[in-house]
């Protein structure tokens, strides 16, 4: 769901864990996967992937997780339409 002409978009999915606390997901963009990968590992301390990934058909993103066992994808934006 996203509000009229907003670029941010929520997506309500069941809890992965089982119905225990975590486990859930966010997914959030930006144009600077490679940049926010870097700024996050400076600061330290935080469970995030050792490196953003890049597969077939899928965007450039890293994934990182929380105390409470969710996880947080970091994904690139997709391009602006020309």
């Amino acid at each position: 769901m996203a509000p009229p002409g907003s670029r941010a978009r929520l997506a309500l999915n069941p809890s992965m864990g089982g119905g225990k606390p975590g486990g859930s997901g966010i997914g959030v963009e930006t144009p600077d996967v490679l940049g926010e990968h870097k700024r996050l590992s400076s600061i330290g301390g935080i469970d995030l992937d050792p490196e953003p990934m890049h597969t077939p058909g899928a965007p450039l993103l890293f994934m990182l997780r929380d105390p409470d066992g969710n996880h947080i994808a970091v994904v690139e934006e997709p391009p602006t339409p020309a």
